[in-house]
């Protein structure tokens, strides 16, 4: 999956590795840019999994504490809690 980077806004894509093609996603909620991380979180009680996206260095080359959330049953975003700043 890639979302985002440096002059991509709120752009996002997955690849799917089976058939090695690419897919366009919605766009993320939250503009993340740059350096932002992700992490794949599943609730194995419900069968449920989405992607988590956080923080990031958008266009403004401020960091940013945004957070976004894609649900992998639907591919839908939606925002989360701002990350806690050290």
């Amino acid at each position: 999956m890639i979302f985002g980077g440096y002059r991509a806004g709120r752009r996002a894509a997955m690849l799917n590795l089976t058939s090695m093609a690419w897919r366009d996603l919605p766009d993320l909620p939250s503009e993340h840019g740059s350096w932002a991380g992700c992490g794949l979180v599943t609730d194995s009680k419900n069968n449920h999994s989405a992607v988590v996206v956080a923080g990031g260095v958008p266009g403004s080359l401020k960091a940013t504490n945004n957070v976004s959330i894609l649900y992998l049953r639907n591919l839908t975003w939606r925002r989360g809690a701002h990350a806690v700043s050290a």
